[in-house]
């Protein structure tokens, strides 16, 4: 499913209310119309909120165009307070934030929607990509593809539980992708052990990796045995909805190309910069060192 089909959203809102919009803005609207979308995170260009929405039908593409003027209303009624370095009173602000990495232009202003900015859109292509002559026909099965993305739509009602009760910053963001990376491996041995044989920092790991995962041991497995617990259906109600956003998953791991999509695409989903998309790869093979040996 080409991404020109799909309608891209991006909120631009200060990290710290993003748990107000999922929860009186977004996720409400979704439930009551029966839409569906990927919700993602970012801060490239600003601090924002994606939504990637399905192509819609006729009937469906009114709801879209609603959707949008609800953000729009919602953002209106409740603005988050623009930055000095944004609403012209700092006149030797610099141009670009200076945690902005590689970024060229500026930041857009809180409080605002664009299309078409930041299109995540999970697609797998080397499983789904055709292969003359494999085994396994159904690689290049656009249905099988639509099934996969159903799979992310559908994931959005456990996130907006996760977030869309409280604030949260970069760690709880973090900690999210750690728990649902963890659980997807844990659910597949022979993947596991394919994650630790080809992870590629085994041989000579970070010593600052190494570092930071001796300083949170003790909060790392707690997370390891969360994980069993949510494997044996010991799930807490805390940890309800990322047993829900698993269960999502659970049945849509054709292969090992395509748990790696679900892996770094979570990742993505969540936000991190690939600082700490290697740190969790740290973390997770340190922890199904134990598991699988």
């Amino acid at each position: 499913m080409p991404k020109q089909n799909w309608l891209f959203l991006s909120v631009f809102y200060p990290q710290r209310e993003w748990w107000r919009l999922l929860h009186s803005g977004i996720a409400p609207f979704l439930r009551t119309n029966n839409l569906e979308a990927i919700v993602h995170f970012g801060r490239q260009r600003g601090d924002h909120l994606g939504l990637s929405c399905p192509p819609p039908s006729a009937a469906a593409g009114d709801l879209l165009r609603e959707f949008e003027r609800e953000l729009t209303g919602y953002i209106q009624s409740h603005p988050a307070a623009i930055p000095a370095d944004l609403d012209g009173t700092r006149t030797n602000a610099p141009a670009i934030p200076a945690d902005a990495g590689d970024q060229l232009f500026m930041n857009f202003p809180p409080n605002t929607i664009y299309p078409g900015l930041h299109q995540f859109l999970p697609s797998a292509p080397e499983f789904f990509r055709s292969a003359p002559g494999s085994l396994r026909s159904s690689r290049g099965d656009p249905r099988i593809r639509r099934q996969y993305q159903a799979a992310w739509c559908r994931s959005t009602g456990p996130l907006c539980r996760v977030f869309g009760e409280a604030p949260f910053d970069r760690e709880d963001l973090f900690s999210a992708a750690l728990y649902l990376n963890l659980l997807l491996l844990l659910s597949d041995e022979r993947i596991s052990r394919n994650y630790c044989r080809n992870y590629p920092g085994r041989a000579t790991p970070s010593p600052p990796m190494v570092q930071k995962f001796a300083g949170n041991r003790s909060l790392l497995y707690a997370i390891l045995d969360d994980c069993r617990a949510i494997m044996d259906g010991r799930v807490s109600e805390e940890l309800l909805p990322v047993a829900e956003w698993f269960d999502v998953f659970r049945d849509v791991r054709f292969e090992d190309t395509l748990v790696e999509d679900i892996l770094l695409s979570t990742r993505k989903q969540l936000g991190l910069d690939e600082e700490a998309r290697l740190l969790i790869d740290h973390f997770i093979y340190q922890l199904l060192l134990e598991t699988i040996n």
